[in-house]
Formats: C-alpha cells, structure tokens, sequence
C-alpha cells in the first residue's frame, strides 16, 4: 500500500467512549511536576500535586516510582481539604522528593505510576523532571553550531522555577539577540523562556558573536552570561520531523511502523532548495528506508527475537543542508507480555484527536495504547463491521463495538449508536485478557469537520487552502459526529442512500460581521460513520480569500476548517 491515502485514512487515528457503572474515577490535577531545579550538590524541596475521586466510592492511592531513578521517591498523603484545584472539595496529595546530591549536571526525568484499585481511568502517570544546575543554557552555539538565515528566525528554549531578567548584547551583526517570557508554564513554578536569533535579511553569511546576561533569579545558578554565537547561512538547514524515537514493545508483538510509527521527514528552515540523499539506521531491531527516493523516512521498529530490556538505535539522513546529516535517536524497551493497557484518556474522538474530547454515539474512535493486539495489523473485511477481530474486542459500557482494524498500540472502532449519554466506561479484551477501564463523555452530537488532502482530479468538488473555489461553486465537506439520521443507521452498518442528518445543520462562512449561513444542499451519512454535506457558495456577497467554514447546530458548533475562495 502506498504512503498517498484518501479519505478512509482519516480511520487511521480514532479513540473510544462507554456510560459510567458505579465507582471511583481517578483523576489528578496535573501529570507534571516540574523542571525543578536544584544546584549542583543539593536536593530541592518536595513537590506536591493533588489526587481526586470524580467518581463514587472511595479511592486508595498506591504508587510506583521508576526502578532505575533512586534519586525520586513519592508518598501518598491523607485526605485533607482541595488547595489546587475547584473540581472536587476532598484531595490526596502525592509528594514527589528528591535526593540529587550526588547527580552531574543535567536533566533527569522519571515516571511514577498511579493507581487505584477497581478505579476507572487507572492507572495514570506522573512524569517528574530535574534539572541540576538549572535550566539555563552555559551556551549556546559553541559546542554545536546555530544555523541561521538572513531574515530568518532561530531559537532555544529553557525553562526555570524564578522569574529572570535578561540583558542581551552583541558584537557583531546588528540586534539579532533577545530573551522573551513564553509563558506561565505547565506546572506552578515553570517559566519557559526562549533565547532568540533575529538576523537581518541584509546580513551576510559568517558567524556572529553575542551575549545574555540573565539575572534576578532567586536560584542562583540561573543568574551568569551566556556567550552566543549565530551562523547565519544561505544554504538549506534542515529540521526533522521528530528529535527522537521512543516505544515500548511486547516482546514477541509485532513490529510498529508506518503509520503507527509516523515517517521522518526534513523541513527546510533556510534558503534553497532541500534535497535527502539517503536514509539508513543502525542498532538491534531499528530499520530504516527512503520511500521511493521521497525523502521521507519509514522507520520500523521490531522486537522479534529480542528479550526484555532496553535497546538503541539512530536513523541518520543524508542530505545537501549545512547541518546535515542529521542523527535522529531511537530508544525502545522491550517488556514481557501483560494484559492491554489503555493510555489515561486513551479514548479520543478521530478528528480532534484530543484527549477528553465529547464524542458521540456512532463516531468514530480509537483506543491508544499499548499490547492491545499482539497479531500484526489486521484491518475489516467485511459490513457490517465484526465486533471481534484478530485477538481484540472493544467494551463501551459493555457492549462490543464494531472495529475497523486492530493494532499493536491503537485499535479504530465505531462508538455503538445506542450508548448513552454521560459518562461511558471504554474497555477491551485481548484473547480474553481484559484491559483497565477508561472513561469519555458521550453527547447527542460532536460536530467535527475533517481535513482532506485531495486534488480532486475526478471532479470531487472537495475544497482546501491550495484548491480554491470560486462563488457559485459546490463544495463538499467531511464530517465526524453529527448525530442522529434518517434513517437511523446501526453502528458498523453501511447506510442506506439519502440518509440525512436530523436536524440539518447550517454551514458558517467567513468570520464575524460578514459571516454567511447557509443550508447545504445535502447533510448525510454516506459511509459508515461518516458524514458528507454539499454547500453552494453565493455568486454574490461571498467572503473572498482564505476564509473559516464550520458547521452550525442549535445546541452546538462545529471546529473551523480554512478553504481558500477567488
């Protein structure tokens, strides 16, 4: 199969949704805690984060600190008062504390598992970083070149837990150098910052000379200067697609790659012209090729005959930039087969792809995560769709769901169309083996309108941003989660023609004053789970350019997608 998909690759990425049986529901205000920092030969003080019940029952907490980070310990408090959070008046507060004393300077990262017996939406993971000696960079561009183009813009970025000042001045170039404050951060006490290189568009190529000073921070560490130094080049620079590569695999499961391993690629962040001469890999298990001299790079990484542990590998691109090659890393550990594992909010809707998203009865889902199937990829042959197929079967609120295809870290699968609206419980089994539970919020209608790249060479009326319209044209656009029809159409069965959506929504054009609504000419399911509508753009008063479309409900309102009319 080729790497160009149509519409039914927009199946390939899809989550799930089930109604809530009786039981506490896990959630935790954040799963992030930090960068901390911590001068060298020194711990900081403990973190705490709070645990809740969104469910009913009681919630007993454990917790697992990462094996191979002595330097982190974690403790389940007792149940006191909320101070984070306005979603639940009762916490668990989990402290996260730490003995670096005796770690290099560097970042240092660790995950702890929490759990909750016969909880839903258990375990989750709590990703905690350190960094030792601060998140300031000593440098940057001397121990690895900067590469930037006339014009152009570069950055690097740090975080710290104090707010900095910073004075930046250069020797040479003009006022290319600047410090600016990104943001309040993921996590209370992180402040990202960004180091910026700014070259005018009349600089010539060479290398520039600059320095920062930051100062004010009541962690001392993150108060020196840092020397800069800029190559400003003419030539491409290419930035790829992923800074690494990191899986967990069964050991005996199935090889993940294209397109649950998304293909590297180069992007081209100078001037010229980007070309990839070659794609290779090296280390156990890791495999790399350029498809058809394309210049994108399928990475396949395979635990056959692997025992379990932890294993490297790069994939090097070759190509005709100023930095090239480039060196992606791969990391991958191999684990002994268990039962599937559904990642914390592992259920999304399709289009969205966000964890948390509503759904609806009938969308379509995917369920994320890990040893889900241990069969290779096995895709549905048949309609109606099976509710079992391979190795795996998919629960909402204890209904089997039809599935489309199945695979080692994501299963595609249609919500049932009678499930109810709330809460649903998402569960699978694989070869009986049953799965932890998750949760979704199920409405009567998630109105999502999907992008298709198509060049409409069969006259598919379809619009985008690089394939205009004109007034007077009819387009077509591609909907997930427009509800009920008529007829109604079971899950995993094709529907019958002129099935239409009830209520018939409008379609929005253009943003604010100017905004038009207009009723299709046509809103209906025409393949399983997926929606079409035909819309007719005025040949008078239409908005021009790059213009907003979304779809309109009473009760509800579709994402915006950009077509381009002139």
């Amino acid at each position: 199969m080729g790497l160009t998909q149509r519409r039914f690759s927009v199946f390939l990425l899809i989550f799930i949704s089930g109604s809530l049986q009786a039981a506490p529901m896990l959630r935790l205000v954040t799963s992030v805690v930090g960068p901390v920092s911590a001068a060298a030969g020194t711990s900081p003080a403990a973190q705490t984060l709070e645990a809740y019940n969104a469910g009913d029952g009681s919630l007993t907490l454990t917790l697992t600190p990462d094996p191979t980070a002595p330097w982190l310990t974690a403790a389940v408090g007792a149940a006191r008062a909320c101070t984070t959070t306005t979603a639940a008046t009762s916490c668990i507060p989990l402290t996260f504390s730490f003995q670096t004393a005796s770690l290099a300077t560097g970042m240092y990262t660790a995950a702890v598992t929490v759990a909750a017996s016969s909880a839903v939406d258990s375990p989750q993971v709590v990703t905690v970083t350190v960094q030792v000696g601060g998140g300031v960079p000593n440098s940057v561009g001397q121990t690895q070149p900067l590469y930037v183009a006339p014009g152009g813009t570069a950055s690097v970025s740090f975080s710290t837990n104090s707010y900095v000042n910073g004075r930046a001045t250069t020797q040479s170039g003009g006022n290319w150098l600047s410090l600016t404050l990104e943001g309040s951060g993921s996590f209370r006490f992180v402040l990202p910052y960004q180091i910026n290189l700014t070259p005018a568009a009349n600089l010539a190529p060479g290398a520039y000379n600059g320095s920062l000073v930051t100062s004010g921070s009541t962690f001392a560490p993150d108060n020196k200067t840092i020397p800069v130094t800029m190559q400003v080049t003419t030539q491409p620079i290419a930035v790829p697609s992923a800074s690494q590569i990191s899986l967990v695999l069964a050991q005996g499961g199935p090889a993940m790659t294209y397109p649950f391993l998304p293909a590297l690629s180069l992007s081209n962040n100078g001037q010229g012209t980007l070309a990839v001469q070659n794609i290779s890999a090296t280390g156990t298990g890791v495999s790399a090729y350029n498809y058809n001299n394309s210049g994108l790079g399928i990475v396949t990484v395979d635990p056959t005959g692997l025992a379990p542990g932890n294993y490297t590998g790069s994939v090097t691109i070759t190509c005709n930039a100023v930095n090239c090659p480039i060196s992606v890393p791969v990391s991958f550990q191999v684990v002994a087969q268990g039962a599937p594992y559904i990642y914390y909010q592992g259920a999304v809707n399709n289009a969205t792809q966000l964890a948390g998203d509503t759904v609806c009865p009938g969308d379509w889902m995917a369920l994320l995560g890990q040893q889900l199937s241990l069969d290779a990829y096995t895709a549905a042959s048949t309609v109606p769709l099976p509710t079992q197929l391979a190795d795996a079967t998919v629960l909402v609120n204890g209904e089997a769901a039809p599935l489309y295809y199945t695979s080692y870290g994501q299963i595609a699968f249609q919500m049932p169309s009678d499930t109810a609206l709330g809460t649903a419980q998402v569960q699978m089994q694989r070869s009986g083996q049953a799965s932890n539970i998750v949760s979704v919020n199920v409405a009567t209608r998630a109105p999502r309108i999907v992008v298709v790249t198509d060049d409409c060479a069969t006259g598919c009326h379809l619009r985008n941003t690089t394939t205009p319209a004109s007034p007077g044209d009819t387009i077509v656009l591609w909907a997930y989660g427009l509800g009920p029809t008529t007829p109604a159409v079971a899950a995993g069965a094709v529907p019958p023609a002129n099935t239409v959506v009830t209520p018939t929504p409008l379609v929005n054009l253009g943003a604010g004053v100017g905004s038009l609504n207009l009723t299709p000419v046509f809103a209906g399911m025409t393949e399983i789970g997926l929606y079409q509508i035909n819309v007719t753009i005025p040949s008078v008063g239409s908005p021009l350019g790059i213009v907003p479309v979304s779809l309109v409900f009473a009760d509800t309102i579709s994402n915006d997608i950009q077509i381009l009319i002139q």
